[in-house]
């Protein structure tokens, strides 16, 4: 303030010398009137303009930091836009399922729990003693087996004949003796149901890609927009063939658990699925009979986007529709704890797991954080929130071992707790079903026969079913079927 009267003062008395010294005119000539102006408006209008400058450029300045913050905030609320859409776009990836609309799987015993109650024969369970099968060799024993189960498939629609079938790599045959299998296996089946019109052959297939097979399935749909449905199948059998593999029920233990067999398959589509219009059916452009070409020999019109039927005419596709979807499967997660024998990191691994199923299963909630990524992982420590409904379930499926099994009991108990943490008042002994024990090890066929108990308890029961895989090396993989109400 002091400057500025200062500054006026001597702009004052600047222009008053100017005008009695320096001035060529004589202002005392002037009449009084125009003499106070000559003295006091030049200074009063170097003053104003000076002030109006400065506002001027306060106000200049202002104005660019308001249009610069203005642009920053559109920036910020642009990149929070997009960062909310991944998170969206992420979270709903996360959450897209598949559809089971059949599965059938032969062991050599049926468990106490199961009773075939009238499913229609979509989701059965059948058996085959182990006298029948360990005296006649690996391969001859497993024929027939294969062919029960597609002839239970087929018995409920002939169009399953026409969908591709992804079998799970690995056990004791190598590929090309699964495949020759199935290819046989396939062909007999489908003469004993006497299906009039099949394809030439048995579109066999190894699941592609690693890790858990329930996973790789999902995946399959992600990879192929246009693939309507398909046949995932898990076969091993690991007794060799002697008298000790079925003395008195106690076979030869392969780490602490009793080498088995298995053969199981699941009908998955692609939620959503309809038929097509009968001028799009699968006779197409190329007459009736190529609806009953194989649809990996025919040219695939209209786009990645467009479902595939494939062979499939539209009375076989509505054949397909008739067995309605019962269940959902949602992404699992899958996890390695380097230490499973020690509780607390077992339980860190499997409480982090179970809640990311329980978020790609819509049963939790995965608040937008816009600080970190798109969908970020939650943390391995966070506790459920307090608001969270506490998780329902009506029946457990898992491996972790038989008694005599070191791990067992620190596997069951990990299980227990992580439950209970989740709010599920659960009896991990009652409502639980231990695979290795009713089943022993099956290899290869393991995830998928697993995938088909939780199937098969989840129509019995209807209510969500977890499963929970311990796999080697400290793997451990967890999954959840939900009814199509509650998914």
């Amino acid at each position: 303030m002091f400057f500025n009267i200062f500054r006026f003062c001597g702009i004052v008395v600047l222009w008053w010398v100017i005008v009695w010294y320096v001035l060529p005119a004589d202002v005392r000539q002037l009449p009084p009137f125009s003499l106070v102006l000559l003295h006091v408006v030049p200074p009063l209008t170097v003053e104003l303009t000076w002030f109006l400058s400065k506002r001027l450029r306060i106000f200049l300045k202002a104005r660019t930091a308001l249009a610069v913050a203005a642009a920053q905030e559109r920036e910020q609320q642009a990149a929070l836009d997009a960062a909310m859409a991944a998170h969206r776009t992420a979270l709903q990836q996360r959450r897209t399922g598949v559809e089971c609309r059949g599965v059938w799987a032969l062991v050599p015993k049926v468990p106490d729990w199961y009773d075939d109650d009238g499913h229609s024969g979509r989701s059965a369970l059948l058996e085959q003693s182990v006298e029948k099968v360990w005296a006649v060799g690996r391969e001859a024993a497993l024929l027939p087996l294969l062919q029960r189960v597609f002839e239970a498939a087929v018995s409920q629609s002939e169009a399953v004949a026409w969908l591709p079938v992804y079998v799970t790599p690995g056990g004791v045959f190598d590929a090309a003796t699964q495949q020759a299998l199935i290819e046989k296996a396939w062909q007999q089946a489908m003469a004993a149901q006497k299906v009039d019109r099949i394809p030439s052959r048995c579109d066999c297939r190894l699941l592609p890609g690693s890790g858990w097979a329930p996973d790789r399935a999902i995946a399959l749909f992600d990879g192929d927009p246009s693939l309507s449905a398909f046949v995932l199948l898990g076969m091993d059998l690991l007794l060799d063939g002697t008298e000790e593999d079925v003395d008195s029920g106690a076979w030869a233990g392969r780490r602490n658990v009793a080498p088995g067999y298995a053969v199981a398959a699941v009908l998955l589509s692609r939620p959503g699925l309809v038929a097509q219009p009968q001028e799009n059916a699968a006779s197409g452009e190329g007459g009736e009979d190529e609806s009953y070409t194989p649809y990996w020999e025919r040219d695939q019109r209209g786009g990645d986007q467009v479902v595939r039927w494939g062979g499939l005419s539209q009375q076989l596709q509505f054949s397909l529709l008739a067995l309605i979807p019962f269940a959902t499967l949602r992404r699992p997660c899958s996890a390695c704890c380097e230490n499973p024998g020690r509780e607390s990191e077992l339980m860190r691994h499997m409480h982090h797991a179970v809640e990311n199923v329980l978020i790609n299963a819509g049963l939790r909630d995965l608040p937008f954080r816009s600080d970190s990524d798109a969908v970020p992982e939650p943390s391995e420590d966070a506790a459920p929130p307090e608001d969270a409904a506490p998780l329902k379930l009506g029946w457990l499926v898992h491996n972790a071992g038989v008694m005599g099994d070191t791990a067992r009991a620190t596997r069951m108990t990990v299980v227990a707790l992580t439950l209970r943490d989740f709010g599920c008042e659960f009896d991990t002994v009652a409502d639980a079903s231990n695979v290795s024990i009713e089943y022993g090890h099956v290899g290869a066929a393991r995830s998928v026969l697993m995938l088909s108990e939780a199937l098969i308890r989840l129509a019995q029961r209807q209510k969500p079913v977890l499963a929970v895989e311990f796999g080697e090396g400290g793997n451990l993989d967890v999954m959840l079927v939900q009814t199509l109400e509650d998914a």
